[in-house]
């Protein structure tokens, strides 16, 4: 039996996690990752925060570089119906190379 899927899922438990708190009382069904807009900053534009995103993993065996932390938060933003996200944190630091991203997921009014 090959045990690799098996230390790869137990890779994925072990070494990233991400919370989702969902903010709004409205639910929207979900949107398209690839249509999800990335801001660095507070838009002009009408909107509300419906959730916030927050991960947190080692710099090992998932490719936590800032393209893939941002995708990451546009597919967890995606899966609760958001138009865009604001990034308020993207890092790495330490000995042990943590990663982290911050991200409110909005829905455009």
């Amino acid at each position: 039996m090959n045990k690799a899927p098996l230390f790869l899922l137990a890779a994925l438990v072990i070494f990233g996690c991400t919370t989702v708190t969902q903010v709004s009382d409205k639910k929207y069904p979900p949107t398209d990752p690839a249509k999800i807009e990335v801001l660095y900053e507070q838009p002009q534009r009408a909107h509300e925060v419906i959730a916030l995103i927050n991960y947190s993993g080692s710099k090992g065996l998932l490719g936590q570089d800032p393209k893939w932390m941002v995708q990451h938060c546009k597919e967890e933003a995606a899966k609760i119906g958001a138009d865009a996200v604001i990034l308020d944190d993207l890092a790495a630091s330490g000995s042990f190379r943590r990663s982290s991203a911050s991200a409110k997921a909005i829905k455009w009014k």
